[in-house]
């Protein structure tokens, strides 16, 4: 079994994406209803919750946003804003092969 890299941050090839903060709790309500939509999954292939990285690549009104997530549905996740597609997923590439992992697969 292959050691578990380091954490990382984001790869150097992508100087306009913008760490997203976690959204604080609010009693703030809203009348506008917008949908995500999640365009595309990769897994690692490994299971259980030490092992297991999914990065996740989520579209709303042209925004694109990349989750990187480490330990399954219940894990840690790293969300980066993106401004297009081709910027998306060239950043998914470049975690890919950070990851040091083979048998990604794209769900």
């Amino acid at each position: 079994m292959a050691a578990r890299p380091a954490h990382r941050s984001a790869p150097d090839c992508c100087p306009s994406f913008r760490l997203l903060r976690k959204a604080s709790p609010s009693n703030a309500c809203t009348s506008t209803v917008s949908s995500v939509e999640r365009r595309k999954h990769y897994w690692n292939s490994r299971w259980g919750h030490l092992a297991r990285l999914d990065i996740l690549v989520y579209e709303d009104a042209g925004t694109w946003t990349v989750e990187a997530r480490e330990g399954g549905a219940d894990g840690k996740g790293r969300w980066f804003e993106l401004p297009d597609e081709d910027t998306a997923l060239d950043f998914v590439r470049d975690l890919v092969s950070a990851s040091g992992f083979d048998g990604w697969r794209e769900l």
